[in-house]
Formats: C-alpha cells, sequence, structure tokens
C-alpha cells in the first residue's frame, strides 16, 4: 500500500513538470488530452496484459453488519483526512498559474521553475517520510509533520507580496504534500480487517475525489468574493482543526504476518484463531494454500501460532 501511495505522489510530480511543459511547447492543453488518453489505453493493455489475477481467499468474520465501518472513528478520521489532502492540492493546483501569471506576470512557459523544485523536494520528503511510518510505525507523527507543512505553505502563501515568497510556500506545501500521501492508502487499509479492504479503501477514496471537487469548486467561488490571504488563513484554521483531530486518532498496532502451509496445519483448529491473544485477523489463500495470520508482534510470536495450529 505504501508502494501504491509513493507511486499516486510521484505521478503528482512529474504531472506537475511534465504537463505545463507539454503545454507550452506541443501544441496547448489539447495535446495533453491527446496524451492522457494515449497513457490510459497503455494502462488498459498493461492491465489485461501484464497483471495476474488475486489469489482467492477465504475468510471468516464474525461481523455482519456492513454499515459498522461508519462507526470507526479512525478511519473516519483517515476519510477527512484524505478529503483535505485532495481539497488543499486542488486548490494549490489551480493558484500556482492563476497567481504566478495574472499576479506576478510569469510566462506559462516558466512555470516549470516552480514544478521543478516542488517536484524534487516533494521527493526527497517522500522517502524518509514513508520509511519512518511503515518500518517505526510513526504514522501519525508523519501526518502531523504533514499538516504542518501545509499550514507553514498557505501561511506563507498568505503573506506573499512577492513571487520568491509565494514561490518558497509553494515548495513548502509539496514537502507536506508528499510526506502524507504515501502513507495515507496504506494507514487506512490497516485499520480494516481483509474482508473490508474493498469498502473501507472505496469509501476512503470516495471522500480524496469529493475533496478534489471540494477544492477547486469551493476555492475557486471564493477567490471571487475574497482574497488570498484570506482564504490562506481560513485554510491554517482548517489545519489546526485537522490536527487535533489527527491527535485523537490511535496509532495502529505494529502487527506482522505469518504465512503457513495448509499442510502444516490442522484445519478443525483454524476457528481457534478467534481467540487467540494477539491474532488481529487470519484467512485461506486458496491459491497459494496457506493461513495468512496477521498478530500483533508485542503479544505473541509466529511459533506460538503455529503450535496452536498443528
Amino acid at each position: 500500500m505504501a508502494i501504491m501511495g509513493g507511486s499516486i505522489g510521484m505521478a503528482f510530480a512529474l504531472s506537475m513538470v511534465a504537463g505545463p511543459t507539454i503545454a507550452a511547447h506541443f501544441g496547448g492543453v489539447p495535446t495533453l488530452f491527446f496524451f492522457v488518453t494515449f497513457l490510459a489505453l497503455l494502462s488498459i493493455f498493461i492491465l489485461i496484459k501484464y497483471v495476474p489475477n488475486p489469489p482467492v481467499i477465504k475468510h471468516t468474520y464474525l461481523e455482519s453488519d456492513k454499515f459498522k465501518l461508519f462507526e470507526n472513528r479512525d478511519l473516519m478520521k483517515m476519510n477527512i483526512t484524505n478529503m483535505l489532502v485532495k481539497g488543499f492540492m486542488t486548490f494549490a493546483f489551480m493558484i500556482i498559474p492563476i497567481v504566478l501569471v495574472k499576479t506576478y506576470g510569469w510566462e506559462k512557459a516558466e512555470l516549470y521553475k516552480i514544478y521543478l523544485p516542488s517536484m524534487i523536494v516533494g521527493i526527497l520528503a517522500m522517502g524518509p517520510a514513508a520509511m519512518i511510518a511503515e518500518k517505526k510505525g510513526k504514522y501519525k507523527l508523519i501526518l502531523l509533520l504533514g499538516v504542518f507543512f501545509l499550514a507553514i505553505a498557505y501561511l506563507l502563501i498568505g503573506m506573499s507580496h512577492t513571487s520568491m515568497l509565494f514561490s518558497i510556500g509553494i515548495v513548502v506545501f509539496f514537502i507536506g504534500f508528499n510526506m502524507q500521501e504515501p502513507i495515507l492508502q496504506s494507514l487506512a487499509s490497516k485499520y480494516a480487517k481483509v474482508h473490508q479492504r474493498g469498502r473501507v479503501l472505496g469509501i476512503f477514496n470516495s471522500f480524496g475525489y469529493f475533496g478534489t471537487f471540494i477544492g477547486g469548486f469551493i476555492g475557486g467561488m471564493l477567490l471571487d468574493f475574497t482574497t488570498l490571504s484570506v482564504i490562506a488563513y481560513g485554510i491554517i484554521v482548517l489545519c489546526i482543526a485537522w490536527a487535533v483531530m489527527i491527535i485523537s486518532m490511535n496509532n495502529p498496532a505494529k502487527t506482522k504476518i505469518a504465512y503457513i502451509h495448509l499442510d502444516d496445519t490442522d484445519h478443525a483448529k483454524h476457528q481457534d484463531l478467534h481467540q487467540f491473544k494477539g491474532c488481529k485477523e487470519w484467512y485461506i489463500n486458496d491459491t497459494e494454500q496457506v493461513v495468512v495470520v496477521k498478530y500483533d508482534e508485542t503479544q505473541t510470536n509466529e511459533d506460538e501460532i503455529r503450535k496452536i495450529l498443528k
């Protein structure tokens, strides 16, 4: 999941540089649409030709109410987090060319001068942030640091009276954005069991798409009624509330996964895992013929799990 999130972040970063460059030198915006169409068709080909079918899994679970997902406060906080990240990102993408071209007199062909350093710095921030979150379990810390950088970025944007200060604010924004983006999907999935992940990530991404809509639509309307500084300061207030919400989240337990071949287990004892201390969830991968057990490493270990299944 972290790799997927990192790939999404990389796609954003590359598009920041490639989009304005292609539009400026190769026929304008229509060329971008043709290029995106080609990439979409290429993606479909790769998906059909090279992406394998997912393994067939069997799982047993005690929850029967599909709507209990909405009672999971940590998941709802992650949904709101994704909505805010995407909303602030869309608003940033909207104001960058408007402010630089209309306010500071930049040529459209010069926009790469802000997108390129933003991409480089963002990528440099992405790797360490993902490693600290995934390896050390410091998800909340990385999310809070990301919110801090976003708040500082909009403070600089709101205070800016020169293109230099505005540009620094944009670079700081993409540091915060790229710190958060690689871990969002991974963290959301950690609050869900395997049979819930499709619904969880579907809801999670829907909140993100709604945030994208809100960032562009509401942000654009507000620019007609007030100044960029007022909007930026309003976003800072939202960031403070957002940080308080993240602090109230539970950090997911540090877990490991045991893969045990079915031939090495007593099938009648699989159900005992429901009551086994430290077992977070388990399921059977029919394709690879293994029992997959996710467990809290502070409460048990793989050897104990193997013993209970024999």
